[in-house]
């Protein structure tokens, strides 16, 4: 038998040295198995922030709406009136409900 002839010294290096191969290739493995799985979850963020961003705008669009009547309904002067009226109307136009894609 081949290991027979072997000293123990030899027995033991070639034991760490398969032990070290193996570790190696489990951790090459979970390395690129991680690598994966950040990209899918980067890709993941993207998305939430790209379904996101619309409605930000919708509420912010939605709060000057609700500012400007606000201040349509305190203005006294007939002047002031009819330019917050403008602003309402245009803030009006911004909120609109958005089509199902």
């Amino acid at each position: 038998m081949f290991t027979s002839q072997l000293r123990v010294k030899t027995k033991l290096m070639l034991g760490f040295a398969f032990l070290a191969a193996i570790v190696l290739v489990v951790s090459s493995f979970s390395v690129h198995s991680l690598s994966r799985s950040n990209q899918r979850f980067a890709a993941y963020l993207d998305s939430v922030t790209q379904r996101e961003a619309p409605a930000v705008e919708l509420r912010s669009a939605a709060s000057l709406r609700a500012i400007t009547a606000r201040n349509l309904v305190l203005v006294m002067a007939p002047l002031e009136r009819n330019k917050e009226k403008v602003a309402v109307l245009a803030a009006h136009g911004e909120v609109r409900p958005s089509s199902p894609s």
